[in-house]
């Protein structure tokens, strides 16, 4: 089995788990008529991407996260799993906030389409971030 449909499925299950524990809502009426101009935006399209930077904090890798809307719409309240999240590495505030067991992306505001928003932390291991909410907009 590769790597990639490996890493597909546990996002899938630790997502069904997220949502089973109520921490993220599905809304499985997200869907459009591409010919009506509505789009088909989902938390499928929010991309994260976690890459170490080479570096090291405290002792600790340091990480480097790309959160990337994917959709023509933009998405705002972009909300993550972030349970057990720590770093030694302080995160600028006005782009990621945990509060419990979720953390809110650039304080709620809107990502538009296909922007990125980007942070770092450092721990070990890295965290497993993945989208748990978000408003569509402008669709």
């Amino acid at each position: 089995m590769s790597r990639s449909l490996i890493k597909l499925i546990l996002d899938v299950y630790n997502l069904y788990e997220f949502w089973k524990a109520g921490l993220c809502e599905i809304d499985f009426r997200s869907w459009c008529n591409e010919n009506a101009g509505l789009c088909d935006c989902s938390l499928n399209n929010i991309n994260i991407g976690t890459v170490r930077s080479g570096r090291e904090i405290s002792g600790k890798p340091e990480w480097n996260v790309t959160v990337t809307n994917n959709c023509r719409c933009a998405q705002s309240q972009i909300k993550l799993s972030c349970m057990g999240f720590q770093t030694v590495e302080s995160v600028d505030p006005s782009i990621f906030v945990k509060n419990g067991d979720t953390c809110l992306l650039i304080n709620g505001n809107s990502l538009e389409a296909s922007a990125s928003v980007h942070f770092s932390y450092a721990w070990d291991p890295p965290f497993l971030l993945l989208p748990v909410g978000s408003v569509i907009h402008g669709c």
